[in-house]
This record gives C-alpha cells, structure tokens and sequence, in this order.
C-alpha cells in the first residue's frame, strides 16, 4: 500500500466511453473518483463521439483520447485497442464505466495474473447489484459499496443478479493482447 491506497501502478483501466446522457457522465466520473480513492493506478479514458467530445478536463491523473466515429455504432474494441497501444503497464483492466467493483475483488483479479494463475480473470463474484440513480449522490460521496441498501420499493431480484451483468470488467495479462493481435 502507498499513501493509503492498494499499489496497483503496474496496471492500467481502460475505459471506453461514449457520452450518451448526463448519467453516463456522471458514472464516468464516478468510476474515476472510486477508482483513485482506491488504488494507486493508471486510467486511460477513450472516448468516442459524433459531433465534439463531451469529456474535458478529467484531471492530470488521467490520460484521455478521443476518436470522432460517423457511424452510428460504438466501436468499442477501437477504443480499447487504442488505449492498450497507449498503455505502458503489464497488466490492462477493460472497464465499463457504469460498472463499480469491490475493492478486494480487483485486487485479487490482479494479483491472479500477477502469480501467474490466469493470464485474464473477471473480477466477478456471486452476484452483481443494480444500483438505481437515486443511491448515485450518496455513492458518489461515500465511495462505499458495503453500505448500499436495497430501497425498499426495489424487488429482491431487481437488486441482486444472479444471473447477469450490466457492466463488465476483464484483467488481462498485457503479452496475452499482443498474442491474440488486440
């Protein structure tokens, strides 16, 4: 650990994005802020826009590419590949930014490939919550996922998934991108 934060600089978040409503703004920046509070990292922001970027101004701690894509489909893996290319760490994190993962759960995943034990993992764990936007501001504050409690007008299984993720994490060894060729 440095300054309080889980050493991690031997591995970079990529996260690709296209700003499609204030929400995803706000889960990026979200995301970037968990992401820092907790880790001692590398962030590579990609994002992928029709007319002009909607992010600016992320911050020093964070690199930031733009690709204007005309088409009407997010080209996702172009924006991976293009921060993988930019990346200079042995270890990548494809991160959804509407997606926010325990703490221990990355460390873990990343310590896996780091003893060798995979070359990618998943950072999944039992379930995943489906966090509704009114919990965002105390999340947003808190940076605390144990203290999420399910709103009471919210059913047990729109809650917990059991069976599906609405964001996704992969880790990935930075030679195994190579020899798949991105």
């Amino acid at each position: 650990m440095t300054n309080g934060k889980i050493d991690l600089k031997d591995t970079t978040f990529c996260i690709p994005i296209y700003v499609d409503s204030i929400f995803r703004k706000q889960n990026v920046e979200l995301t970037i802020k968990y992401l820092k509070n907790y880790f001692d990292t590398n962030i590579i922001i990609a994002e992928s826009y029709s007319i002009s970027p909607r992010l600016k101004n992320l911050g020093s701690e964070v690199k930031y590419l733009s690709y204007k894509n005309t088409e009407k489909y997010f080209h996702k893996t172009k924006l991976l590949n293009m921060m993988y290319l930019e990346s200079d760490t042995p270890y990548l994190i494809s991160y959804d930014c509407d997606a926010l993962f325990p703490v221990k759960q990355l460390e873990e995943c990343i310590n896996l490939l780091r003893h060798g034990v995979f070359d990618a993992c998943f950072p999944f764990k039992d379930y995943t919550i489906n966090i509704p936007r009114e919990l965002y501001e105390e999340l947003f504050n808190t940076l605390n996922l144990d203290n999420l409690k399910k709103p009471d007008k919210i059913k047990e299984e729109d809650w917990k998934n059991n069976y599906r993720s609405r964001g996704l994490a992969l880790a990935m060894k930075e030679d195994l991108i190579v020899k798949i060729g991105f």
